[in-house]
């Protein structure tokens, strides 16, 4: 009998704590992102060294990880310092940490959000592209209709916005309007990805990974804010882990996680014993893919709905010049708020009641005018 299963409970209250304080980190980083953002600099530079160190490949592929969730995090950080009005920096840190920010990104918010999205994409492409070289097609599939149907910023592609900075009443915090299915199925084809490429890694992902979903479940704005804990969870992970393999801080029944091992002795290869290991991944990196293409079929449907619907207001000005029908902006927006995910089709009366009051008003122009 191997020794690492008296120490297993080692490996449980490193993780758990741990997994606390990202929950509780992600909090404080909402409420005072001045100060956290000053942080998050500090630990980037500290990181940058690391490059320059003969580390193994793994650890390489966190870095790099790192780096481009940090980068993330960091223009979310500065485009939320920009929403503070000057006369709520009330310290020479705070309006040095606002300047900052403005000279760092003088791009519009437009283009940020843009480049965020892009970065998301990117940071789940690298996983796409370990399942396919490793033969787990269905999964790698899985992860391409995901990064198809994350929200799109800034009305590119419907007229609906889903990617906003609240207001000073929600510390200027990024809600991002993410569908709970969606999460769900993100967090499935991750923790099918970890299962399959890094199996020994797979208790310290899930706890990563389920943290800003249980952020999500017990927050106010629920899932809106679940790509913020997912963004954060993920850059201080890395760091920690990356300080953890280099300077060696901790002995081997931490980093190798012997929980893991026991889930592989005990549970994994009972699977082994009654079905193929080979064919459980299998099962779920197709239930995955199948969940995954209905999601996709729903977020086309949806998508099309809300352009027919802005299509069908402005098919109503083009009388404006002749007859001088006046419309306000809440003519043709959609009300988000209004909009309910579990059931489309409810909403579309009151759109189609709005489209249906400019039509009539129009008509009223028209006999006016006649007359």
């Amino acid at each position: 009998m191997t020794t690492w299963y008296s120490l297993w409970w080692v490996s449980l209250l490193f993780f758990i704590p741990y997994a606390i304080l990202l929950s509780i980190g992600h909090e404080l980083y909402r409420r005072f992102v001045i100060g956290h953002t000053f942080v998050i600099i500090l630990l980037f530079c500290c990181i940058t060294p690391f490059y320059f160190y003969p580390i193994g490949i793994t650890e390489t592929w966190v870095i790099l990880k790192y780096f481009l969730i940090t980068i993330c995090l960091l223009l979310i950080s500065f485009m939320r310092i920009q929403k503070f009005k000057q006369v709520e920096l009330r310290s020479d840190f705070q309006r040095l940490m606002w300047k900052l920010s403005v000279s760092s990104c003088c791009y519009s918010e437009r283009t940020l959000f843009i480049v965020v999205y892009i970065l998301l994409i990117l940071s789940m492409f690298d996983s796409i592209l370990i399942e396919y070289l490793s033969h787990y097609y269905f999964n790698s599939l899985c992860g391409i209709l995901l990064c198809i149907t994350i929200p799109i910023p800034k009305k590119l592609a419907y007229p609906v916005q889903e990617w906003i900075i609240e207001p000073q009443s929600s510390f200027y915090a990024l809600s991002v309007r993410l569908r709970c299915s969606w999460v769900l199925i993100y967090t499935s084809w991750n923790l099918c990805f970890i299962y399959t490429i890094f199996p020994t890694q797979l208790i310290k992902q899930g706890f990563l990974v389920f943290v800003p979903l249980i952020t999500a479940l017990v927050d106010v704005k629920k899932f809106n804010i679940w790509l913020s804990a997912r963004i954060y969870t993920q850059s201080m992970f890395y760091f920690a882990y990356l300080v953890i393999c280099v300077y060696r801080f901790s002995s081997d029944y931490i980093m190798t996680s012997n929980i893991d091992e026991i889930l592989e002795e005990n549970v994994l290869h009972k699977i082994d014993d009654h079905i193929n290991n080979r064919l459980f991944v299998t099962v779920w990196a197709v239930f995955n893919f199948i969940v995954g293409a209905f999601y996709t079929m729903w977020w086309f449907q949806w998508v099309y709905k809300q352009n027919k619907r802005k299509y069908r207001v402005l098919q109503t000005t083009d009388m404006d010049d002749e007859y001088g029908i006046l419309y306000t902006d809440k003519d043709f927006c959609i009300d988000d708020d209004e909009e309910d995910d579990e059931d489309v089709d409810e909403d579309n009366v009151s759109h189609d009641v709005k489209a249906e009051n400019i039509l009539q008003n129009n008509n009223k122009g028209i006999l006016g005018a006649q007359i």
